[in-house]
């Protein structure tokens, strides 16, 4: 963990993974992290006390995709042997019932905002919908003509959508589990990355060729003009809490900021050192954390542009994955290096606060007599 404030390490890195790290997810509390990797296990962090329990061991290969429920009672992972697998997050333990897979291949799950609905998305070019209770497939398959890169649930649940390998983006209801209109296109290369907005009118997606383009989600159509200004592909993207902003991070070393109402760039461009796998705003919408190649985690004031101290470093190879927690205080990052590492958006200062607020003066001056006797007593939180 780090502290952003003092830009110091709070505890050591979470090691535990022997091969890469593929991917990081906090639980709805921000009190778990979930982190999946090469060797075919996911693991659970307390952010405070590091690791929770033993890893939870599958032999479906590496796990791609992981995702909590909204009640952090149970997490999804998605496996590149196409399994689809539930865990109580308590007891650290599969839960049984029929298989859920992809015959050739998952790579991402997410749960509908109401916990009962699962999706995945895979390499057998579909997205699959799960009643997360009955562990059985609902409806069937919704079908692109290649790779499903990306899916993400509107606010309400309602909606469905997914992009890929096919240039495209599709809109899909829920409910009748069929496609909503045609495709969405305009892409000229693959979609990576696709969010939603909070409100759930909008779309945000991003391709292999560098273009953000957003989309309205009642009239299935293109909003204005794309938004250019990377030169590479982009591979994340995400809206500020108020909907007016929109992220992205691109191979070209940058992070941009665009006006979702002008469709033009705010500000100059953020950089860094090598490519920008990941990016994400904190949930008030002040900060937005980004990183990549040069195995920098970099923390920038969103007003201002500016970034906030100096890159936190510790990784020792790139960083593919970034998240803050829902309260904020916390961000993760998933390397190449075989770790995950939280660092605190917590001020150092507001540690030493409540630490001071739980010491007593009589137990203080005990605990350093019998320490340091032959110093004399300092009080260690003065007024």
């Amino acid at each position: 963990m780090w502290d952003v404030q003092s830009r110091r390490q709070l505890v050591a890195p979470l090691t535990g993974h022997p091969d890469w790290v593929y991917s990081v997810a906090f639980s709805p509390d921000g009190k778990t992290l979930a982190s999946t990797g090469l060797d075919k296990t996911v693991r659970l962090w307390a952010v405070e006390t590091r690791q929770l329990g033993t890893p939870l061991f599958s032999d479906a290969g590496a796990v791609e995709g992981v995702a909590f429920s909204p009640d952090r009672k149970t997490l999804a992972t998605a496996a590149f042997d196409g399994t689809v697998a539930l865990w109580d997050v308590v007891r650290h333990r599969q839960l049984g019932g029929p298989a859920m897979v992809h015959p050739e291949g998952a790579n991402g799950v997410v749960f509908s905002p109401d916990g009962r609905t699962l999706a995945s998305s895979g390499y057998d070019n579909t997205v699959r919908l799960w009643d997360v209770a009955r562990r059985r497939q609902l409806g069937r398959p919704l079908m692109h003509p290649d790779v499903v890169y990306d899916v993400d649930f509107s606010p309400d649940g309602k909606v469905l959508a997914s992009a890929g390998l096919d240039k495209t983006v599709r809109l899909w209801d829920v409910a009748r589990h069929r496609q909503i209109g045609a495709p969405l296109t305009g892409h000229t290369d693959r979609v990576y990355a696709l969010a939603f907005s909070h409100n759930g009118r909008m779309i945000a997606s991003g391709d292999g060729d560098g273009t953000v383009r957003l989309w309205d989600v009642a009239r299935q159509r293109q909003l204005g003009a794309p938004l250019r200004g990377h030169t590479d592909a982009v591979y994340g993207i995400a809206f500020g809490p108020d909907d007016k902003t929109v992220t992205s991070s691109s191979g070209d070393k940058t992070v941009r900021l665009w006006d979702v109402q002008s469709h033009r760039p705010v500000g100059a461009a953020l950089v860094h050192a090598d490519v920008v796998y990941d990016v994400d705003f904190s949930p008030d919408g002040k900060t937005i954390a980004s990183a990549g190649g040069d195995g920098a985690l970099r923390l920038w004031d969103v007003e201002t542009h500016r970034p906030i101290g100096p890159p936190l470093t510790g990784h020792e190879k790139w960083i593919d994955a970034v998240a803050f927690s829902p309260d904020g205080k916390t961000v993760a990052t998933g390397g190449e290096d075989w770790t995950t590492r939280l660092w605190s958006t917590y001020p150092l200062s507001d540690y030493i606060r409540q630490l001071c607020a739980g010491v007593h003066e009589p137990q203080a001056k005990e605990l350093w007599q019998r320490a340091v006797p032959e110093i004399g007593y300092r009080e260690p939180c003065p007024a």
